[in-house]
């Protein structure tokens, strides 16, 4: 009976352990590789609101509603435009509430004033790009209101059962009534008295 080969089996060992080490570390380098792929394609939207007013007389004024969504990633977004899915909704909050913190969903001091769909035209939001929309109020001179503006973005993947959503809110408040200008009778009281002196003249 013939010796084993010792040096010859432990060679055949080792390169089949670093093939198996080997196709292993191909298939994990290739599933990371995918994960970042697929978080780099994955929707992330961002989104500030901004709001401006413009005073008017009897109480009220004008407010504009700006909200700038970013997509950064790779992938466009696509608004999902069913009912109830992407809106703007307006609430007035009570000028005494109590201290702590409070969401606005089902918050007791905040009275809902409108809700304000999205327009159907709004349907992409393109990669690495940034999406400007804006709506306009008429709000109450000297009142605090909340703004809640929400973005469905659909399901985001085949699998998902969800739809995934982006949603910012603003707390602002609108500048106080102005006042009304007193109405000046002096210049026509000195132009009476003027025509009083030129009539007394003449007679």
């Amino acid at each position: 009976m013939a010796a084993p080969d010792w040096p010859a089996s432990v060679e055949s060992i080792v390169a089949s352990v670093a093939i198996v080490a080997g196709g292993g570390w191909a298939v994990w380098k290739w599933g990371y590789g995918e994960t970042l792929r697929k978080r780099r394609e994955f929707p992330d939207l961002d989104g500030t609101l901004t709001a401006a007013s413009v005073a008017l007389p009897g109480g009220k004024a004008y407010l504009t509603l700006q909200a700038v969504w970013r997509n950064p990633g790779a992938v466009a977004v696509r608004v999902c435009l069913d009912p109830g899915h992407s809106f703007v909704e307006q609430y007035e909050l009570g000028k005494d509430p109590p201290l702590g913190s409070f969401r606005m969903a089902g918050y007791p001091g905040a009275a809902k004033v409108a809700t304000v769909p999205v327009p159907p035209r709004v349907t992409t939001l393109g990669p690495q790009t940034e999406s400007v929309m804006t709506e306009h109020f008429v709000v109450a001179a000297g009142s605090v209101y909340a703004f809640n503006w929400q973005i469905c973005q659909g399901p985001l993947s085949r699998k998902a059962l969800f739809h995934g959503q982006c949603d910012r809110e603003l707390i602002w408040r609108s500048p106080p009534p102005t006042p009304a200008r007193a109405n000046r009778a002096v210049p026509r009281i000195r132009a009476e008295r003027r025509l009083g002196r030129r009539g007394g003249q003449q007679a």
